[in-house]
């Protein structure tokens, strides 16, 4: 009520183990400038202590399986609505030895991130994102056989993974490829594994298989 002007407030968390005993703190800026700037290097609101007005025609978007909640972040900020943190750690929050980052789905929380921060860039250079032409099928299918996802999302796919991913998640990935795109890129990502030569060539694919 006495700051009509901010669209959404978070709080600082306090980190637990199983027993309950402090293990740390999640701290942020708590200005809106601070948070703004902070906000595209690493997320600054926590989702389970947040809240926002309501009336405004702005939600979590259905197709953003992972980081929902830094998606709804970003686009605030590209439409201009003022956030804080109160300076206060209002939330035990436990961390679970077993349950930390869902380990299992490094790939596919890599491959909405990336997603995510092409949408914010798009949103800074032309006011709006292709979010309504996006398949997240093509990522969740990214390594079943047999399932030819689409092939721009599976070139954006192995530019993520080239950087993020283990060796065996990459070498999953490469297969996919190589079934769907032959043997020549199979080879050329899995010997030299230099990002940069591996963009560079599948820019080259993308342009052929437009």
């Amino acid at each position: 009520e006495e700051n009509p002007q901010t669209f959404i407030v978070g709080s600082f968390l306090e980190i637990i183990n199983e027993e309950g005993i402090t293990t740390g703190e999640m701290t942020a800026p708590t200005d809106n400038r601070g948070i703004r700037k902070r906000m595209p290097m690493k997320i600054s609101l926590y989702h389970p202590v947040i809240m926002f007005r309501n009336g405004q025609s702005i939600s979590y978007r259905d197709k953003m399986l992972y980081c929902e909640d830094y998606d709804l972040y970003l686009r605030l900020m590209t439409s201009g609505f003022a956030m804080a943190n109160l300076p206060e750690k209002l939330l035990k929050y436990r961390v679970h030895s077993l349950s930390i980052s869902r380990k299992d789905n490094k790939l596919l929380r890599n491959l909405f991130l990336f997603k995510m921060f092409s949408f914010y860039t798009e949103r800074k250079n032309k006011n709006f994102d292709s979010y309504n032409h996006f398949s997240p099928e093509a990522f969740l299918n990214i390594t079943a056989e047999g399932v030819l996802s689409d092939k721009k999302e599976l070139i954006f796919a192995m530019k993520v993974a080239l950087s993020t991913v283990s060796r065996e998640e990459l070498k999953t990935l490469l297969d996919k490829f190589k079934n769907d795109h032959g043997e020549r890129v199979y080879l050329f990502g899995l010997i030299s594994k230099l990002p940069d030569l591996v963009f560079k060539y599948c820019g080259k694919l993308s342009n052929r298989t437009r």
